[in-house]
């Protein structure tokens, strides 16, 4: 058999959807800053980090090859330094850094 449905009365009603409330939550490189700032980035680049900027470089040629290098050393992989990047633009905040 079926159960009855609910009386109208007796309606579950559900809480309101979540919402995000910063965008930062889209860039986990924010995640785990410390107050001195970025620690200090290798001497001599490897060979594939050269490659991974080379290849920023390809797909946003008007940028700085040293701004995508810093983009790609905070965010430790190449598609989220070109979304920071390109967020930092929109926002007409590019780090020279």
């Amino acid at each position: 058999m079926l159960a009855p449905s609910p009386a109208a009365s007796e309606t579950v009603s559900l809480p309101p959807p979540m919402r995000r409330r910063s965008n930062t939550l889209k860039r986990p490189s924010f995640f785990g800053r410390s107050a001195a700032g970025p620690a200090p980035g290798p001497a001599a680049p490897s060979a594939e980090f050269t490659q991974q900027v080379e290849r920023l470089a390809d797909l946003l040629p008007h940028a700085d090859k040293d701004v995508l290098a810093g983009y790609l050393r905070r965010a430790g992989q190449d598609i989220l330094a070109i979304g920071q990047y390109l967020d930092d633009e929109k926002n007409g905040s590019v780090r020279r850094n």
